[in-house]
């Protein structure tokens, strides 16, 4: 009986004891303030904190996710974005050492300005120091909304405005909003984004240093 009972215990201890961390890790992460809804901060958490969490959450997204129908009519242009196409981007970056190439289009017939950055507000240290620009990213969905994306230039910039929860290893972060004082050296926001944990891996894979 006694030798059953520690067969019992050694093998549910274990089990208590995963339960337990998981219990503790979920709780803490739905605890934290957001703006997701409860389906999406627990998928979220999975994707954090469970081993394999995002094969998880994409196999289970593969067969629930409702799929937008392929095909149908492409759009016939694009929002526009940055300041006017009027003013070449050429002559705001004499002095500046990059530009990004532009976007390849992937539809045979490109709209236009698709692909083609344009500053997003006045120069600073002789170049924009924010670009950007609007493209259709696949094919197979005409219809669906064009992405916008932006970059940086070796302006004078410094990104220095946390997330709420990234990156994990920031000191005090004070309120969640731009410091009033702040604002007016503001060039750029935006909300999302890639987790720190995963900037990582993309800036190893391609060879990039992961700090500066």
């Amino acid at each position: 009986m006694i030798r059953r009972r520690r067969l019992v215990f050694g093998t549910l201890a274990p089990l208590l004891l995963v339960f337990l961390y998981f219990g503790i890790s979920y709780a803490n992460y739905m605890l934290k303030p957001t703006s997701e809804t409860f389906t999406e901060r627990s998928a979220e958490w999975v994707r954090d904190d469970v081993p394999f969490g995002n094969w998880i959450i994409d196999t289970a997204e593969h067969y629930t996710a409702s799929t937008p129908r392929k095909g149908g009519p492409g759009l016939t242009r694009l929002p526009s974005v940055g300041l006017s196409a009027a003013r070449p981007l050429a002559k705001d970056t004499k002095r500046s050492s990059y530009t990004p190439p532009p976007i390849k289009p992937v539809f045979a017939k490109p709209l236009p300005g698709e692909g083609v950055w344009h500053r997003a507000g006045p120069s600073v240290g002789g170049g924009p120091p924010v670009l950007v620009t609007t493209y259709r990213p696949s094919t197979e969905y005409p219809p669906s909304s064009p992405t916008s994306c932006g970059s940086t230039t070796p302006a004078p910039t410094s990104p220095t405005i946390p997330g709420r929860y990234e990156p994990p290893s920031a000191v005090d972060r004070g309120p969640m909003m731009v410091p009033v004082d702040q604002r007016n050296r503001l060039l750029a926001t935006f909300n999302g984004g890639f987790t720190h944990v995963d900037t990582i891996t993309a800036r190893q894979s391609t060879g990039t240093p992961t700090s500066r």
